[in-house]
């Protein structure tokens, strides 16, 4: 009974730090993309088009808010303009924003159609490579193949961009596939692109993915692995480049796990506890070498990756 009831607390606790949160964004920031919290007022970060509205709609849906989440959408679908030509931040647009409210809400609204172009050249617009397969997802739930066959030939396009090593930068300019970012890591830019694979090919039952997978983990070990640790290196000659652990890479140990590679992911979860020992959580960027956090990287964002992954797959 009493564990009951510490757990109904934490709940009301979670739900009134999102209200404070969303409240303020609401009357002092919107349309903006962010609320500044020490100024109270708002600022674009990623395209214009109210991203801290987007963001929270599964979070809306989840708490059981419906109210507010039609009247949500209905901003959005009014003041939205999706003629704009802007980079657009996938990873909390497509998953959190579009695909999640949609699959908590059953409700089909046309503005999630507006954010999911491709362009000729077979990329897709994308902004990095985060979100690459979750519009596969996007697929199974509204029945338009065009959506699944748009989401592979992006997928295959960045195969085939990979470097004669076999790595992938962190950065594509989609108009003309160059590289923008010629850093292989698996952490800020392509951890959900590794991510999702191995997901996709799991839920779609694609082996087609499945070997992408593969094959892009064995030259991780291969050109980027050292010890326990994972550091960036030049995709096309493979040196190092930057000794450092982001926390965006705490997602691989549950991968790993996920893929069934257990040891080797728990080698690596080890390494990013001590640092968690160390300061009490992960900082945004740690110097492997020195063994401090980088300087002006040290904050800690609240990332959740090692947290989830623990969770649901050790």
């Amino acid at each position: 009974m009493e564990q009951s009831s510490d757990l109904h607390l934490l709940k009301e606790r979670v739900k009134r730090i999102f209200y404070h949160s969303y409240d303020n964004y609401l009357q002092h920031a919107y349309p903006y993309d962010e609320l500044r919290p020490l100024t109270c007022d708002g600022q674009d970060t990623w395209g214009s088009f109210s991203l801290t509205l987007v963001d929270s709609l599964d979070t809306l849906v989840v708490l059981g808010n419906f109210t507010e989440f039609r009247r949500a959408v209905e901003l959005l679908l009014e003041n939205l303009d999706p003629n704009k030509n802007v980079n657009v931040s996938v990873f909390e647009t497509n998953i959190r924003g579009m695909l999640y409210c949609f699959s908590l809400s059953r409700f089909q609204w046309s503005v999630v159609y507006y954010l999911l172009i491709f362009l000729p050249r077979g990329l897709g617009w994308i902004q990095s490579l985060d979100g690459r397969a979750t519009e596969d997802c996007w697929t199974s739930r509204n029945g338009d193949l065009r959506y699944e066959k748009a989401a592979l030939r992006a997928l295959r396009a960045l195969w085939s961009h990979r470097s004669p090593l076999g790595l992938i930068g962190n950065h594509i300019n989609v108009l003309t596939g160059e590289w923008v970012g010629s850093e292989a890591t698996i952490g800020a830019g392509v951890d959900s692109y590794f991510e999702y694979l191995l997901k996709g090919a799991i839920m779609f039952r694609l082996p087609e993915l499945d070997a992408m997978f593969r094959d892009y983990r064995e030259i991780i070990r291969k050109h980027m692995k050292f010890g326990s640790w994972h550091y960036m290196v030049s995709m096309k000659q493979g040196s190092v480049t930057s000794p450092l652990f982001q926390s965006l890479e705490a997602f691989w140990p549950g991968v790993l796990a996920l893929a069934g590679d257990i040891e080797e992911a728990k080698e690596s979860l080890l390494q990013y506890h001590q640092v968690w020992k160390k300061y009490g959580f992960l900082p945004e960027m740690y110097d492997i070498n020195s063994g401090r956090p980088v300087s002006g990287r040290s904050a800690y964002p609240l990332r959740p990756g090692v947290y989830s992954y623990l969770y649901f797959y050790l």
